[in-house]
Parts: structure tokens; sequence; C-alpha cells
């Protein structure tokens, strides 16, 4: 097993559109509450989010296998520098007041850590498993 990230190289801004496109989808589906609720309870649930930026994460390694020009670790730093846009956006309403002062934290461990080791994940099976869409699943 691995416990090390592939390493990052330089963002080359190529999903800056698909980036607006991504957040303007996330407001479009929000529900609204008034704001004398805003105590009652957060306004996007954290499966929600979590649930979001995974398939976030999904699209923009989709979206970047396009560019065959980029090397694997420009690709990812692409895919990390857009998967932040979205990342601070939607965490602008889903962290409660009192964790906000953590979120530099939060955002760390999330981006750093965990969407780090999902991407790299996510396209070694890509590259190697069943999940291309192209590809039919082998039987055994």
């Amino acid at each position: 097993m691995k416990f090390t990230v592939n390493p990052l190289g330089e963002d080359r801004h190529v999903l800056g559109n698909k980036t607006e496109e991504i957040i303007a989808r996330f407001d479009e589906a929000k529900t609204e509450v008034p704001w004398w609720k805003c105590w009652a309870k957060i306004r996007t649930s954290y499966i929600e989010v979590t649930s979001y930026i995974l398939n976030t994460l999904d699209e923009f390694i989709l979206e970047m296998e396009k560019f065959n020009d980029l090397s694997g670790p420009d690709k990812k730093a692409t895919v990390m520098s857009a998967i932040e846009k979205v990342y601070d956006h939607i965490m602008r309403d889903a962290l409660p007041i009192w964790l906000k002062p953590f979120n530099p934290m939060i955002k760390k461990v999330i981006l750093g850590v965990i969407v780090s080791y999902a991407v790299d994940w996510i396209v070694e099976k890509y590259h190697n498993g069943m999940w291309s869409k192209e590809e039919a699943p082998k039987e055994g």
C-alpha cells in the first residue's frame, strides 16, 4: 500500500470555465434558509458537500484527460487548484460559525491529504482499472 502522494506540478489554469460551471450548479441546487433560521441549521449538509466535492473531483479528472500535452503532476496541480476554489465557495456556507476559525486547518487536511490521495487513487483506477467509461468490464 502506498502512503505518499504523487507530486504536484504547476497549475495550468485550463479548468476555469469548468470550475465556474460547477460552482454555479452548486448554487442553483442550494436551498435557501431564511436569515432568521441561520442559527437553527446550516444551509448545506456535510453529506451534500462531501458528495459534491467527490463528484466534482471526478469531473475535473475526466476533463483533464483531454489535455494529453500536460504532464501528470501539472494535471494534478490544476485539479487541486480548481477543487480548492470549489471547496472555498462551498465551505463558506457549510461551516457553522464556531468552526470557521478552524477552516484553514480543516482545508489543509481535506485538500492536502484526503483529496490529494483521492486524485491519485481515482487516476490509478481510471488508468489501470475497469472504471474507464470506454471499457466494458472484463468477465473472469
